[in-house]
This record gives structure tokens, C-alpha cells and sequence, in this order.
């Protein structure tokens, strides 16, 4: 059986080991401020499901990202050390860059003096540069970037 090309996306999709679903907030919502939810299954054994508080950015004019290489901020992702459903406090953004590319900065609130903090902010790294990935190859394989021809190269 050859797969359609729904198929075939979401065969892709199913194998991210990240998603995040930040849903647009209501038009009258003043804070533009929304419950995201993110799930990932990149830690061995262990799946995670988490829930942040998400400020959708991308149509207010007058936002800032905090990062000096961005243009453009998306969306920021607030991690409140109060929160039961998220293993992190810090912020996020999610940018487009000065140069064009995308950009997904985080400060994060960590001990550096810890193994085990350090070793988890390396598996998150790791996961992003493996998801940023397997975005790439996702769009290649969509009809709009057929004509991309430059190859990956792997993450490690």
C-alpha cells in the first residue's frame, strides 16, 4: 500500500520526540496569554506531559524578544517555579532571527554546580537539535520544498 502524503506526514510526525500545542488565545484576551501544552518521550523510558503558560506574540507590534540575535518574537513560554506540571522554571522564546533562521532561547533556572541539572540541560539540547532535524526532513518532503536540494547533515 502507498501511503498518501497525510500518511506519510504523520508518519513522520508520530516519530518528533517533542510537540508543543500553544492554541491561538481568544481575540478579546487582552494578555494573549494561553495554557500550552507540550508532551515529549525523548527521555529514555519516560514520556512527559507538561503544562506552560504561553503568551502568543507573534501580531503584537510593540513585543521585544529578549534575545539580541531576534527579529521577531512568536511566542514566549513563561516556566513558573510554582508549577506542578512543568519540571523547569525559566522563560522561552520561540524567534525568527536577525539572519532569517528560527531560534528557541531558553534561561533557564538550573544549580550549574549540578550533575543532574547539567546532564538534563544536555538531553534537552540534544533533543532540539534533534527535532529541529526532523523538521528539516519533514519539510523536505513536503511538495513546497522540492526544489531544496542541499543534503542534511545527521545530529549527533
Amino acid at each position: 500500500h502507498v501511503l498518501t502524503e497525510e500518511e506519510q506526514n504523520a508518519t513522520i510526525l508520530d516519530a518528533w520526540p517533542f510537540m508543543g500545542f500553544h492554541q491561538l488565545p481568544p481575540p478579546s484576551r487582552e494578555s494573549k496569554t494561553v495554557a500550552g501544552m507540550q508532551f515529549s518521550n525523548s527521555i529514555g523510558p519516560l514520556r512527559c506531559a507538561m503544562i506552560s503558560h504561553t503568551t502568543v506574540t507573534h501580531d503584537i507590534l510593540e513585543f521585544q524578544p529578549r534575545s539580541d540575535t531576534a527579529i521577531w518574537n512568536l511566542m514566549q513560554v513563561r516556566l513558573l517555579g510554582w508549577n506542578p506540571f512543568y519540571p523547569l522554571a525559566g522563560y522561552v522564546e520561540v524567534n525568527i532571527r536577525k539572519d532569517g533562521g528560527w531560534e528557541h532561547p531558553m534561561w533557564l533556572c538550573v544549580d550549574q554546580t549540578s550533575k543532574l541539572h547539567m546532564e538534563f540541560l544536555q538531553r534537552i539540547n540534544v533533543l532540539f537539535v534533534g527535532l529541529m532535524y526532523r523538521f528539516l526532513l519533514y519539510l523536505r518532503e513536503q511538495k513546497e520544498y522540492s526544489g531544496i536540494n542541499a543534503s542534511p547533515t545527521a545530529a549527533s
